[in-house]
């Protein structure tokens, strides 16, 4: 910042010439030469800035994009994670399914065999009867 170098009689003059009162032209000329103390932002000053501004936006852009990078490559794993588990836990049920079906066959095995065990001496006995009482009709 440049400090402005600021007359302030010659400025009080110019005011009381256009017809300002003394007082008056004081008190701006006190108000205008504190501001100034301040100093004055120059274009160099601004360019500063500017490329300080800058460079802290590159970092915080870069910041954000590896940020962004990580929770993307978090989320992957994570979703990686869940259809691991999800295919395991599919495998599971179906293994649990084979074996109530298998379970399931194997008692309709052995209940359609308790049937033909009693079915077939029915069925030859019936044929038995039939046969005893045809052979005794045409008798």
């Amino acid at each position: 910042m440049e400090t402005v170098l600021f007359d302030t009689h010659a400025y009080i003059k110019k005011l009381e010439a256009s017809g300002i009162a003394h007082a008056q032209a004081e008190a701006h000329s006190e108000a205008l030469a504190e501001a100034f103390r301040g100093g004055v932002a120059t274009k160099s000053d601004l360019k500063d800035v500017e490329v300080v501004l800058r460079s802290d936006m590159q970092k915080m852009e870069t910041g954000l994009r590896n940020d962004m990078q990580k929770m993307e490559s978090g989320l992957r794993n994570d979703m990686q994670k869940m259809e691991t588990g999800l295919r395991n836990d599919m495998q599971k049920l179906e293994t649990g399914l084979r074996n109530d079906m298998q379970k399931l066959e194997n008692i309709f095995r052995s209940e359609f065999n308790s049937l033909l065990k009693w079915t077939i001496p029915l069925i030859v006995g019936l044929f038995a009867a039939q046969t005893a009482f045809f052979a005794r009709m045409i008798h």
